[in-house]
């Protein structure tokens, strides 16, 4: 796990992605997806999706996270002095990018002189996913629960006004499973959220019961299942994020589905540079699946989605050791689109019900599934405590679709 890094290299690594953008607006505006912005820029896929990222990043983790080393870097700013829209743009993108990786290589320096790898020793991704999976063992015997699997989804259509998109959030809890009486788990946490400058994040901690936060439809799946199995949690000091947990029964698999719809969330176009649109999905340990699905409605502009992990935590305890945290064996990758429907035959009921969900979802914000894209990634056995990011750039608006920015 990498060092955090130091504030000049944040702000220098935010000067490159803003340099960048500045040199190939153009490809960048024109582009129908990162692999068509490499076909423009002259790069191959792997190379052009890391140049394209860079450009479009919502933080300084995220340049850090994907820029190449010197020799791509030097590929990456040929490419730019060949496309960009002037040489002085050129020019500077070089500069920073130097910068960059002369204080990334400082760094490294200074913290082996001090006796402190800049980063853990890499563990082979099979190494830690055994990990995993024997901390589950161990955390359902000292939480007295497990969740075998948390299918979730997004979709997203523009509202009435073609100006901003409504989301419906689906999310599907085969279990809990709990071993002893007032265990809790979490099973749902608010999930909507837009990291725009339209950002609405419904506040959902003043809420006593899940029947009274605006737009969510639970649909308890198992009979005789009563709301005072649920009950509120705060996990965070922020006032806009709740989770709740369920009391299940021992012994009883219930398995739990939930909608909540949002409306006008946010702008389906950019307002102000580096606009971007951001849901999440909540993965709590211990559970062996998750599943989460974008479904984008075929009117609204689809740029390339990037995933990743954010507050990645994965403590594998030990008797007589202290517990350590585990690398993240998910890098971030571009969401892809799903050539099949349904989640795999080992499903069965599930399957059909999460269907459902999703239709009613789609009714909800006056859709139906045939007009949507769907996009999936899908994880076993996933680090503890942390969530599941889709984000992208929310695109501009062209001439032809009309001026000026989007509405707040």
């Amino acid at each position: 796990m990498t060092a955090p890094p130091s504030a000049s290299m944040e702000s220098t690594a935010l000067a490159l992605r803003d340099a960048l953008a500045a040199a190939l607006v153009d490809h960048l505006e024109r582009s129908k997806s990162a692999r068509d912005f490499a076909r423009r820029i002259g790069l191959d896929k792997s190379i052009g999706w890391k140049l394209w990222r860079i450009s479009t990043a919502p933080s300084a983790v995220a340049v850090l996270r994907v820029l190449p080393k010197r020799r791509g870097v030097a590929v990456m700013l040929e490419a730019v002095r060949a496309r960009a829209r002037t040489g002085a743009l050129a020019d500077e993108a070089a500069r920073l990018a130097h910068e960059l990786l002369s204080l990334q290589a400082a760094a490294e320096r200074e913290s082996w002189s001090s006796g402190k790898p800049a980063a853990e020793p890499r563990v082979p991704r099979a190494a830690v996913v055994a990990q995993l999976e024997a901390g589950f063992a161990s955390a359902v015997e000292s939480e007295g629960f497990s969740v075998e699997a948390r299918i979730g989804a997004f979709l997203l259509s523009p509202d009435a006004s073609g100006e901003r998109v409504d989301v419906a959030a689906c999310t599907i809890v085969d279990g809990p499973r709990c071993y002893r009486s007032g265990v809790r788990a979490v099973v749902y946490a608010q999930s909507t959220t837009w990291k725009a400058t339209s950002a609405d994040l419904l506040s959902s901690s003043s809420a006593a019961v899940l029947g009274d936060v605006r737009g969510f439809l639970p649909e308890l799946s198992t009979p005789g299942i009563e709301a005072s199995q649920f009950a509120p949690f705060q996990r965070t000091r922020d006032p806009g994020f709740g989770e709740w947990s369920f009391v299940s029964r021992p012994g009883v698999p219930e398995t739990l589905a939930f909608l909540e719809v949002s409306r006008g969330l946010g702008n389906i176009w950019a307002a102000k540079a580096h606009d971007y649109g951001s849901l999440f999905m909540a993965i709590n340990a211990p559970i062996r699946c998750a599943v989460l699905d974008i479904w984008v409605h075929r009117s609204m502009p689809t740029p390339d989605f990037a995933v990743s992990f954010r507050y990645v935590q994965a403590p594998v305890p030990r008797v007589g050791v202290a517990s350590r945290r585990l690398p993240s064996p998910f890098p971030d990758g571009v969401l892809l689109e799903c050539r099949t429907a349904g989640l795999g035959r080992g499903m069965g009921e599930a399957s059909a019900r999460y269907r459902a969900l999703l239709e009613r979802g789609a009714s909800a914000i006056g859709a139906s599934l045939g007009d949507f894209r769907q996009f999936r990634v899908s994880v076993k056995h996933p680090p503890f405590g942390n969530f599941v990011v889709v984000d992208w750039p929310l695109p501009n608006r062209s001439k032809a679709r009309g001026a000026g920015p989007a509405r707040p």
